[in-house]
Parts: C-alpha cells; structure tokens; sequence
C-alpha cells in the first residue's frame, strides 16, 4: 500500500531541503553568513547563527550516510521539525 503523506510541506522547510541538498558545505556555510550578516536585529542575528549551526551539522550528518535522502524526504522531515519547534516554542517568543 502506497504510503499517504498528509502534512503539507512548509515553504521554508522546501527552502532548506532544497538548500541542504543542492550546496555543498563552503556554499550552505556562505548562505548562512550572508543570513546572518543581513539581519536586521540582532535578536535574529543570534537565531540565524543558531540555525546556521544545525543545518551545517546537519549537512554533515547528511554527508556521512551511505543513502542520502531525496530532496522531498527532507521537506517531509523538516516540516515536521518545524512544526514540533512551534508547538514547543514559548508562547511569549510567537
């Protein structure tokens, strides 16, 4: 039986898939530098280094499997992600 995915995929979350998948990690830490160097506060500035710091060891945790996943696998995935960080989050951060 085919399997039925019923989650819609963020749109950020197929924006770092895509990222995750399509850069290698000199080009994704460059991405996050430019991330953070254009912030506009520095509040987001210090939430752009942390997401900066996971996705590179996410990059490398992707690099060192023998199968790496599809580019939807990880839009699957980190939407989930995404969505347990929201329903985690402190209501005063929303």
């Amino acid at each position: 039986m085919p399997q039925v995915e019923c989650t819609p995929v963020d749109p950020f979350a197929a924006q770092l898939a895509r990222l995750l998948c399509g850069s290698d990690l000199d080009e994704l830490g460059a991405v996050i530098r430019r991330w953070t160097a254009e912030a506009p506060t520095a509040a987001t500035r210090r939430l752009y280094e942390e997401l900066g710091v996971k996705l590179l060891e996410l990059k490398r945790a992707l690099a060192q499997m023998p199968v790496h996943p599809s580019v939807r696998e990880l839009e699957f995935q980190l939407t989930l992600m995404l969505q347990l960080a929201a329903s985690s989050a402190d209501p005063a951060v929303r």
